[in-house]
């Protein structure tokens, strides 16, 4: 439900391709690669794919953003 939400939605798209963008920059820079993915599917589990609304998958979202770009490289 929630791919199908972000695919018809040009907010929600274009916030998922931040997302995207910012982990895989965090990822090519992490010390502990591990970790870093098993927090971003935990947070897809967790936050993103119990949303049922856009209201509710662009606060997961800008949340995530924000977690990530708080991290240390």
């Amino acid at each position: 439900m929630q791919a199908q939400l972000i695919c018809r939605d040009a907010e929600l798209f274009r916030v998922d391709k931040t997302l995207t963008e910012i982990y895989h920059q965090k990822m090519k820079t992490s010390a502990n690669k591990t970790r870093l993915r098993a927090d971003q599917r935990a947070w897809l589990r967790n936050y993103r794919n119990v949303c049922g609304d856009k209201a509710c998958l662009l606060r997961s979202y800008h949340l995530r953003i924000d977690e990530l770009k708080r991290m240390p490289s």
